[in-house]
């Protein structure tokens, strides 16, 4: 019914409460920019947002990273998990994005295996790294089937709480 680049899952905050109260949710809109400026028009700041089609690639790159694949140099990930465990667990396979802590704003983005979410939080930080998001490979899983589902138009999208910015 909706195209994977018409599906979004975003995160943010009602603006005037702060970064603090992070809310989260899915839109319909013809782009990411639509969505943001239209969730901005009803008073709302997204901080992080991502359509379908992207949940999807890097569902595909963890999964290679987690097979520990060839295809994947591991130059290209942080390996931190402990032991020597092939194929990685999905829920020990990470994406990140945030920035330096002297950085004017520019995101990074990138790949690692660790013990924990908490961990990956705590392991950049020691590098001067802030990390906004990091999800893992058992996460985005799901969130892609939660996506896929509503953008299929399923029964229950509307109890998903999907915003409609389509028209």
């Amino acid at each position: 019914m909706y195209a994977d680049t018409e599906i979004f899952s975003f995160s943010g905050h009602v603006v005037g409460d702060g970064a603090a109260s992070i809310k989260s949710g899915f839109v319909l809109a013809a782009s990411a920019q639509v969505a943001i400026d239209g969730m901005r028009e009803v008073g709302f700041n997204i901080q992080a947002i991502s359509s379908l089609a992207e949940v999807k690639q890097t569902i595909g790159i963890l999964d290679l990273i987690a097979e520990q694949n060839p295809e994947v140099d591991p130059s290209e990930y942080v390996d931190v998990y402990p032991g020597d465990q092939k194929p990685y667990p999905a829920d020990n396979v990470f994406c990140f994005t945030g920035h330096l802590v002297d950085a004017a704003g520019a995101l990074k983005a990138g790949f690692i295996v660790a013990s924990s979410v908490d961990f990956v939080v705590e392991y950049l930080r020691g590098f001067g790294f802030l990390v906004q998001s990091a999800q893992s490979l058992s996460d985005l899983r799901r969130l892609g089937g939660d996506l896929a589902r509503m953008a299929a138009g399923g029964e229950d999208a509307d109890d998903e709480g999907l915003l409609n910015l389509m028209n």
